[in-house]
């Protein structure tokens, strides 16, 4: 067709808006409605000594499984989930899956209080700008389910968006986009890379059934090579590495394609 297919899955489709700046720290490129002052967290607490992100990772490196479950994955109800609701006992459900959070509360910057109104509940919103699939994965319980039964209706369900994503530049000739999932068991089979005219670059990630779009005309030209990679720390991420024609950092991603961040079932291709 009109460029280079790199395909890794075999399904197919397109995609919607505006990006925005290079954040100072990291290179890492803002996405739309960014700004570099909105890169930084919302609110963050004094935490005690020896409780900073670093000190998390090495606590969850040097701990096999802080879930309480033994290893095991536990199909919860959300009565069950609704018990767990104390600061002793603290579990939270995160884009349909269960996590014991109570051994990172006192780790959390925004601070005990805050993380403390997803106890017991679905906290899916306290953590929508977090790799929270990598950062919680030795706390995970189990998936949640729900109890309530569905009245028939003609209008078709939403279908939650399970991508979030970002770009980094490693060097002014690289471009990494990160892409996490709320799949912790991804394949490369799952995944379809295209990139046309060395300018616009097509994702396309099937996850239950549906297939998650990420479209982007970038900022400058790009090489046909790329590679497509899951991480070996973390089965829910994607990470792919782009290589620039020109050698320079660039100040903004691009622009989003009409139908960035669209979802669609299956049969539907």
């Amino acid at each position: 067709m009109y460029s280079i297919l790199k395909c890794i899955c075999g399904t197919k489709i397109e995609e919607q808006n505006q990006i925005g700046t290079i954040s100072s720290a990291m290179n890492y490129l803002s996405l739309p409605g960014q700004t570099a002052s909105t890169n930084k967290p919302r609110v963050q607490v004094a935490l005690a000594p020896k409780h900073g992100l670093m000190d998390w990772i090495r606590k969850t490196s040097n701990t096999p499984n802080l879930s309480g479950a033994n290893g095991k994955i536990l199909t919860i109800t959300e009565e069950e989930l609704a018990k767990h609701n104390t600061k002793t006992d603290c579990w939270s459900a995160i884009s349909g899956h269960v996590y014991n959070i109570t051994p990172y509360l006192d780790y959390h910057p925004g601070g005990v209080d805050e993380i403390m109104k997803g106890a017991g509940i679905d906290a899916t919103a306290l953590f929508q700008e977090v790799n929270f699939a990598s950062m919680l994965e030795k706390c995970l319980v189990g998936r949640l389910v729900t109890s309530k039964k569905e009245i028939p209706s003609n209008k078709s369900k939403p279908v939650i968006n399970r991508l979030r994503f970002e770009f980094r530049q490693p060097t002014s000739k690289s471009l990494t986009c990160f892409i996490y999932t709320s799949c912790f068991s991804l394949a490369r089979e799952s995944i379809f890379v295209n990139i046309e005219n060395s300018k616009t670059i097509l994702v396309l990630v099937y996850i239950d059934g549906f297939v998650h779009t990420i479209a982007i005309e970038l900022l400058e030209f790009i090489t046909n090579n790329f590679d497509v990679r899951i991480s070996s720390n973390n089965r829910s991420q994607i990470e792919i590495d782009l290589n620039k024609q020109t050698d320079q950092m660039w100040k903004s991603i691009g622009k989003f394609l009409p139908n960035h961040l669209s979802i669609a079932a299956i049969h539907d291709f």
